[in-house]
């Protein structure tokens, strides 16, 4: 919607790029674009998750209620010729990820 609502505003020569994609994000789950950052929220469950959504990550962070409490367990993530490796760097509550420092 990002996209649409930026080609509603934009030029004539950049309107073709926005709604493609708009276009591109909505249909095409694993679209990487041309964008990084902010914030994905993939509902599947797994470490390889992310790579039907967000193939550009850097970290990855499982959120659950388990007992009535949100736990978080935080990964690292990284890239090498195809090959991924996500590593464990912390699981614990939000108030403990808050806490800990980088």
């Amino acid at each position: 919607m990002k996209y649409e609502a930026e080609a509603e505003k934009a030029t004539d020569e950049d309107k073709p790029y926005l709604l493609d994609t708009a276009r591109k994000y909505r249909t095409e789950p694993g679209y990487r674009g041309c964008c990084g950052g902010g914030l994905r929220l993939v509902p599947y469950e797994g470490l390889d998750a992310y790579q039907r959504f967000a193939g550009d990550i850097a970290y990855l962070y499982d959120v659950r209620c388990e007992n009535g409490k949100i736990r978080v367990t935080a990964y690292t993530a990284s890239e090498c010729d195809d090959v991924w490796t996500v590593e464990k760097f912390f699981g614990g509550s939000i108030a403990q990820l808050k806490r800990r420092k980088p």
